[in-house]
């Protein structure tokens, strides 16, 4: 198969009790939280919830403000979940005397401003100033986002004013830096949070104070409370949970939230249902420090959560921290979190024949056993077992039977990255050929974290099933939900190679402020142009995409064939940095520029452009 290339170019159930702890005191769960490494100044908040122009210095909570800065009250806003009631002014060409605001760390430190420009279709700059050294940072910023500057050296005192404009700041906060939380998680290695009844409790209580669990920490208050609440529900890939963590409501005052460690390149698995199991709600996944987070693809990591338990699958793509859960408004309960590594290991396909592999020997698996790479495990109740059989098609197959989400036998494998990096990491696809008397069983692949790949209704007549499979490096795991005394037959597994993805391309770009620029977007041996989605991600604080068309081929000396596309572009999607467009050509093996790309610069910057192509669904 050929591989294809962008070029980028510059020219349920629900069980419970009303029993209500009288509070958090009676679960010996929790630790007492002790906050370390961290600063944190909310303008409109607590010491700071004043309006003011500063006429002389003062300090409150560490934090200095200088004679020229004001503190201003207005209306309450959300950013990141949480809400905030008002910001610091700080006056166009201020110095570190005045206009200003002062801090001291105590050494590796990452400061993040929740601000903007005063006048937001401007870009205007912050500028950290070092009173040890008398060196300075400057940060770019213009509409509302958390901006971060990172000072390393020993303890000094910092300054934090605006250069060349009025600029705001709703927020300020200081973090030691610490080189392990950002290293990248080990195949194997994994942080999981289960709210299982086994160990909290069978009762409901409330979570009123800050408290840690297993390096967790959930943050509340006596006036916004969040919930535990017992309970037994089954998620879209039957695994079974016991308990959970209610958020009650939004993020008032910092409490209603919970923080955890993740890691570069990680997958983050969170189990969750609205409280009322009617409505859908956002859950804000964020920074303690309301920052904007997206995936690899440009798109927010916030998550819509139904009515019904799922588990859904984060894609971080930032260099480690901690992330932060919030609820936009009413409550959410999430039952389990998993970080793992996101990996780009690469396996052999490979197939099972039980008729024809003489690995495989009649008899029933006790524990786990591994057959040729095929790893088996039977449960209580729930045996896996090698028999054989005589219909005629086949003389061997493997029994399965369980009840839920490790709750019976299962069929485990590796499995190859096959997000499409490149021709060895294609899609894949799992066929299964099985079958079961019982017309009601479901045949399900997930991964360890409950993470559902794919689920089938099987039928009595031997069939194929195919489930694809587009994820990192992972163990997939292979069950039934058929608990009656045949179970399900499953006579044949084979892992093949679906369609070969279109890699991603990313382009650094150096723009100047109101200039025009003119870039093409270029594919090789594309099997079918019709056959894929198209996407541009761009940072639309820095450039518009003001047209996207075909290419006179003469005008810029272009050597390659140019798509004349004669109005067969269509525009999906053009918002929030995220321009996705089809072309509407039957055209097969085709190699050029199938469009051009202008755009207009709205500040002088170093940005980049990402390109990516899906098949269309």
């Amino acid at each position: 198969m050929k591989k294809i290339f962008i070029i980028f170019n510059l020219l349920f159930l629900l069980l419970g009790t009303n029993i209500v702890f009288a509070d958090i005191t009676d679960t010996n769960v929790f630790s007492d939280f002790v906050k370390e490494n961290e600063s944190e100044w909310l303008f409109g908040d607590g010491n700071l919830d004043f309006a003011d122009s500063i006429k002389t210095e003062k300090i409150i909570d560490g934090l200095t403000l200088m004679p020229g800065l004001s503190v201003e009250l207005g209306m309450r806003r959300e950013f990141g979940g949480r809400y905030f009631n008002g910001y610091a002014y700080f006056p166009k060409d201020g110095t570190k005397d005045k206009g200003s605001v002062k801090f001291n760390v105590s050494g590796d430190s990452e400061i993040f401003i929740l601000g903007r420009s005063n006048d937001d279709s401007v870009t205007r700059h912050y500028v950290l100033y070092d009173e040890k050294t008398g060196k300075s940072q400057t940060l770019a910023a213009n509409e509302v986002g958390t901006y971060k500057f990172k000072y390393t050296g020993t303890p000094t005192t910092l300054c934090l004013y605006a250069k060349d404009g009025a600029m705001r700041a709703y927020a300020i906060y200081v973090h030691k830096y610490d080189s392990k939380e950002h290293i990248a998680l080990s195949e194997g290695q994994k942080y999981e949070w289960d709210f299982d009844s086994s160990i909290f409790g069978n009762t409901k209580f409330d979570i009123n104070k800050n408290v840690s669990y297993k390096n967790m920490n959930l943050f509340a208050d006596e006036t916004n409370v969040m919930k535990y609440n017992p309970s037994i529900n089954y998620n879209d890939a039957m695994a079974r949970n016991t308990g959970a963590i209610d958020l009650v409501g939004d993020c008032q005052s910092g409490s209603r939230q919970i923080d955890f460690p993740v890691f570069p390149n990680s997958d983050v698995y969170i189990t969750a249902r609205t409280s009322d199991s009617a409505s859908k709600r956002k859950l804000i996944v964020t920074t303690n420090y309301s920052e904007n987070l997206k995936d690899e693809d440009g798109k927010s990591l916030d998550i819509l959560v139904s009515s019904t338990v799922t588990t859904q699958r984060i894609k971080y793509n930032g260099d480690g921290g901690r992330m932060c859960l919030r609820s936009l408004d009413s409550g959410i309960r999430i039952y389990r979190i998993t970080v793992v590594p996101r990996l780009n290991n690469y396996v052999e396909n490979k197939s099972w024949d039980f008729s024809n592999n003489t690995n495989f020997v009649a008899h029933t698996v006790s524990g786990t056993e591994v057959i040729d790479n095929l790893e088996l495990t039977s449960a209580p109740h729930y045996n896996i077992a090698v028999k054989n059989i005589n219909n005629n098609l086949y003389s061997k197959a493997l029994r399965l039977r369980g009840s839920y989400f490790n709750h019976g036998g299962t069929i485990a494998f590796n499995i190859s990255d096959s997000r499409g990096s490149d021709k060895a990491r294609c899609a894949r696809k799992i066929k299964i050929t099985a079958n079961s008397e019982n017309t009601n069983a479901s045949l399900f692949i997930a991964n360890a974290s409950g993470y559902l790949i794919g689920k089938n209704s099987l039928n009595k007549e031997i069939q194929e099933y195919t489930f694809d499979y587009v994820g990192a490096y992972d163990k997939l795991y292979v069950y039934t939900d058929d608990t009656s005394s045949n179970g399900v037959s499953i006579y044949k597994i084979a892992i093949e190679n679906g369609n070969i993805l279109i890699p991603d391309a990313t382009k650094q770009i150096s723009v100047e402020q109101n200039k025009v620029y003119k870039y093409f977007y270029t594919i090789e041996n594309v099997t079918n142009i019709k056959d894929f989605v198209y996407t541009i991600y761009y940072d639309n604080s820095i450039i518009d995409i003001t047209k996207l068309f075909d290419e006179d081929q003469g005008a810029y000396n272009i050597t390659v064939p140019v798509l004349q596309n004669n109005g067969a572009i269509t525009i999906l999607e053009n918002k929030d940095g995220v321009l996705k467009f089809k072309v509407n050509k039957d055209i097969k093996n085709w190699s050029g520029i199938i469009a051009s790309i202008e755009c207009k610069a709205k500040q002088t910057a170093t940005t980049s452009i990402k390109l990516k192509a899906v098949m269309a669904e």
